[in-house]
């Protein structure tokens, strides 16, 4: 039969060469560089897995860090209020022994800081002025210097007269 636009393709003879052709590409893996290419590849993988967990550790530990800065914070603020306080009770130890020395109830006694290193306001100026101190007040004063408020007046004042080491002064003759 003729045709009249000319002869056909072969399609047998292309099918034979494409497969061919794809087995010699098929080949090319075995070509070394293609080969260390995918080894390569590989390792790139298992690379960026690999930076993927770091990233993942050091925003943990970033976290524990912020963790970490959060409690040294806090221990800062108790050493600051533990120093503080010491030197509250150091003044107050100095105090109490000046205080040592009033021998009547009228003498000036020095006053004593809260817990907070703070001078304790409207602190009484006179033994005689402690020993007159009312319920309310006297509680104040005690939980300022970190001392129990239990118990009946005349116990609170004989607490606060020792705690001002105002004692020289006989605490039953007071009462």
């Amino acid at each position: 039969m003729a045709v009249p636009n000319g002869p056909l393709p072969d399609f047998a003879a292309i099918r034979s060469h494409l497969t061919g052709a794809g087995d010699q590409i098929a080949r090319c893996a075995n070509i070394p560089g293609v080969q260390e290419g995918n080894q390569i590849a590989a390792l790139l993988g298992t690379i960026n897995v690999n930076i993927q967990h770091l990233r993942e550790e050091v925003g943990a530990l970033r976290g524990e860090v912020g963790v970490l800065q959060g409690d040294v914070g806090n221990l800062q603020v108790q050493v600051g209020n533990m120093h503080r306080e010491m030197r509250a009770e150091k003044r107050n130890s100095i105090v109490r022994l000046a205080n040592t020395r009033v021998k009547d109830l009228g003498a000036s006694i020095e006053p004593l800081l809260g817990e907070d290193g703070q001078a304790i306001q409207d602190f009484p100026q006179t033994t005689q002025a402690l020993r007159n101190l009312g319920d309310e007040r006297l509680n104040e004063i005690l939980q300022r210097l970190g001392l129990p408020t239990a118990g009946t007046l005349a116990a609170k004042r004989d607490r606060l007269q020792m705690h001002a080491g105002a004692i020289d002064i006989p605490l039953a003759r007071l009462r």
